[in-house]
């Protein structure tokens, strides 16, 4: 059964890494599974330390063999993907 888990309404410098903290350790909690979906869609407030959380949680899904899927991606975020050159290594698995 898949995994789905949502990204906060806020994601900045001040709460980037208890945010990956958490995501990570559900990941790493589940053990394996189809795959997981985390769902973008509740972020509001966020700056280019969202972007570290993603990553981080792509590395945590690499590192167990998981296809980390995500959706509901806010357009501002895209933006932010897009100026940093992430797209290869974020939008590879989008819904």
């Amino acid at each position: 059964m898949p995994l789905n888990l949502e990204l906060p309404e806020r994601v900045d410098h001040a709460d980037s890494a208890a945010v990956l903290a958490d995501l990570a350790g559900q990941l790493s909690s589940f053990g394996k599974t189809e795959g997981a979906t985390l769902d973008l869609s509740g972020l509001r407030t966020f700056d280019s330390s969202a972007l570290s959380v993603l990553l981080g949680l792509t590395r945590v899904a690499h590192n167990q063999s998981l296809v980390l899927t995500w959706s509901g991606w806010p357009p501002k975020l895209l933006d932010l993907v897009e100026a940093y050159g992430l797209r290869p290594a974020l939008l590879a698995h989008t819904d």
